[in-house]
């Protein structure tokens, strides 16, 4: 009776049984020890796309040179407060013990929060405050975010700013440096603000204003950034000698050129000391890879630079909307270095007769490649180091503005501001930018489609029934 027992227990029901009964306990068990292994993985591990709430090694740098204490203040009323927003900050607290966060219910401490109240307006709930010594700067809510306003005044949220307006704000305090940027006036020139781009510039710590040369007579010693603005009027020999004086001293510049009817020879003239030109006409580029919507939309090729390095990393444009031809040289002095940096394709060409409205080459018009903007540095002749002035010069401005019908264009606003932190050595300021939320589509060819139809319609289906069959053919006979 008991051998009996014993052999019924050596069947193939009763093995297959305990296989199965093995196999669900050791599943139980790799689910418990997963389990464990996850409670011990950091709460705030940041598995999003774009990295949106880690921060940079420029900001880590940055915040363990800290000499000075910084506070930072999040204002939110209890119960209210934004989880994304302080996961953020307590990364800053962990760089540094220099740095120390606090969350602050406005309802509560009204007077602390009129401390930092300026021109009779008041700090919002959801605010941010960096303090350090005499120096703060106040961030309201919707500071951290990139949005674009269309005319109907709704806004698009963009990008997660973040780290990039805290970062800066924590260099202000700490340091109480801002740069100052001119933009010169006096032959038609636009603005930053005709831009709307000048919030972005003082967000990056820039100070903004205007000068008129003629009046001025020359270029005041806080200059750190000469800026040109589509001028639509010639400058005079006096003004060239003023900033070709000044960028020999050592100045930076960014000279931004469009398309116009007349030509620009004093323009020309200063620029032809740095070994660069303005074209005539405007370019236009057929190739789909190089334009968007249509060929006078230019979306160059970007080079190899600390201007665009970033945005290649994280594959953004720059969109040159009726973009011109900045052309080098055959002469220009030993002690330059040129490097062009948006350059469209060997099917693109300079229209010169403008009442030509067709978008394919014609005749009359010159073969491109053409680049559309460059680098200019000075560096000693002997050794080819750095040394002295850097200037970008661009056949285009209206980059800097929203692009129709698309809006503002984060690849532009990136190369706008890495420039400003080319120009003035401030190369830590280039890799901290917004993080993108923008969800594209999957974009796919024809062959891709057909291989995941292939996978998805067909061969996991079948997979799916053939493993069945078998298992099903071995079980029918236990």
């Amino acid at each position: 009776m008991i051998n009996l027992k014993f052999n019924s227990l050596k069947t193939k029901r009763v093995r297959y049984g305990g296989y199965a009964a093995l196999v669900t306990a050791l599943a139980a068990a790799g689910l418990i020890l997963l389990n464990l292994v996850a409670a011990r993985i950091p709460g705030d591990l940041d598995l999003t796309e774009h990295k949106v709430f880690s921060l940079s090694e420029a900001t880590a740098q940055l915040v363990e040179s800290l000499e000075t204490p910084v506070n930072i203040y999040a204002l939110y009323n209890t119960g209210s407060e934004d989880s994304d927003v302080l996961k953020v900050l307590e990364k800053y607290k962990r760089l540094s013990d220099l740095i120390t966060v606090d969350v602050i219910d406005p309802d509560l401490q009204p007077g602390f929060v009129a401390h930092y109240s300026t021109d009779g307006q008041s700090v919002s709930e959801g605010s941010v405050i960096v303090e350090s010594g005499t120096y703060s700067r106040v961030l309201a809510a919707v500071d951290l975010y990139d949005v674009h306003y269309n005319q109907q005044g709704r806004g698009n949220v963009y990008g997660f700013a973040m780290e990039q307006k805290i970062t800066a704000a924590v260099q202000y305090v700490a340091s109480g440096y801002t740069p100052k940027i001119y933009t010169l006036t006096g032959h038609g020139e636009e603005s930053l603000a005709s831009y709307g781009v000048d919030s972005l510039a003082q967000d990056e710590n820039y100070e903004i204003s205007e000068l008129n040369l003629l009046t001025e007579g020359g270029i005041p010693d806080d200059a750190s950034v000469l800026m040109i603005i589509y001028p639509k009027y010639d400058i005079s020999t006096e003004e060239i000698d003023v900033i070709h004086a000044w960028l020999q001293a050592g100045g930076r510049g960014i000279f931004l050129f469009d398309l116009i009817k007349d030509e620009l020879p004093g323009f020309n003239d200063l620029l032809s000391g740095y070994g660069l030109a303005v074209q005539e006409g405007v370019v236009m580029d057929p190739d789909k890879q190089h334009h968007v919507m249509v060929p006078v939309y230019l979306a160059p090729t970007l080079a190899e630079h600390p201007i665009l390095d970033p945005l290649s990393k994280e594959s953004l444009n720059v969109i040159a909307p009726f973009g011109v031809g900045i052309a080098e040289l055959d002469i220009k002095p030993r002690n330059i270095e040129l490097t062009p940096l948006l350059t469209t394709s060997e099917d693109s060409f300079r229209r010169i007769d403008l009442r030509n409205n067709a978008e394919i080459k014609s005749p009359g018009d010159e073969d491109g490649p053409v680049t559309i903007a460059w680098a200019v540095e000075q560096r000693r002749v002997t050794t080819s180091d750095p040394e002295g002035f850097r200037i970008l010069v661009m056949g285009n401005s209206q980059f800097l503005g929203p692009v129709k019908p698309y809006g503002v264009m984060k690849g532009n606003v990136d190369f706008f501001l890495n420039t400003l932190g080319w120009v003035n050595e401030r190369e830590e300021t280039i890799t901290i930018r917004s993080k993108s939320l923008i969800k594209l589509p999957i974009r796919m060819n024809a062959l891709l489609m057909y291989l995941y139809a292939l996978i998805i319609v067909i061969i996991i289906p079948v997979s799916i029934l053939t493993t069945g069959l078998v298992i099903w053919l071995k079980r029918r006979h236990l």
